[in-house]
């Protein structure tokens, strides 16, 4: 875009015309990078290292370029966490959540009941209270490597990853933390 500098004169009509020339190419850039991403090739699947374009408002509104492994990042600290001080019974409102369980005594969560179109749903538990947490079973899906009913998690701020799987019926633990099965 060309910059006009204004002298004497007639100063409102040179303002007016620099604007609407000014106007006129932005509109003209604006409708250019429109039609480009309408007929962009379609990508069904983006991966980690693909890019969207973002308006940097604290860098004088410049574009910069943002991965999708930057936006989940960003995107992952607005994650949905849910403090308990009882236990209860999880359902699928609770996938994708973090829950954080504070009580002194033990409190037990119960699985909610899945299939096939729960594959892959997970949540994060953590025990922030002195008590433990049991993970019950709502069904016969197994829990960690048990075929028994539940499992105690016994380790204070340490994070527990619950994700079904499922193609074998089984809630895998991922941790670096302690747990029994009972």
């Amino acid at each position: 875009m060309a910059q006009t500098s204004i002298s004497n004169g007639d100063q409102g009509s040179v303002v007016r015309t620099a604007l609407n020339s000014m106007f006129a190419e932005l509109y003209a850039y604006a409708t250019t990078v429109a039609s480009a991403i309408a007929n962009a090739t379609s990508k069904a699947t983006p991966v980690a290292a693909d890019s969207i374009g973002l308006i940097d408002s604290e860098a004088s509104s410049v574009l910069k370029n943002l991965t999708l492994a930057n936006l989940k990042l960003w995107l992952f600290q607005y994650r949905n966490v849910v403090t308990l001080t009882t236990g209860r019974a999880l359902t699928s409102a609770d996938f994708g959540k973090s829950i954080r369980v504070n009580s002194g005594s033990t409190q037990t969560l119960t699985m909610p009941s899945v299939g096939t179109a729960n594959d892959g749903a997970w949540f994060k538990m953590t025990q922030i209270g002195a008590g433990s947490v049991v993970l019950a079973r709502a069904d016969s899906d197994t829990i960690g490597n048990s075929t028994d009913t539940s499992v105690t998690c016994s380790s204070r701020y340490e994070p527990y990853i619950i994700e079904y799987i499922h193609a074998s019926t089984k809630w895998t633990i991922q941790t670096a933390g302690d747990w029994d099965t009972t």
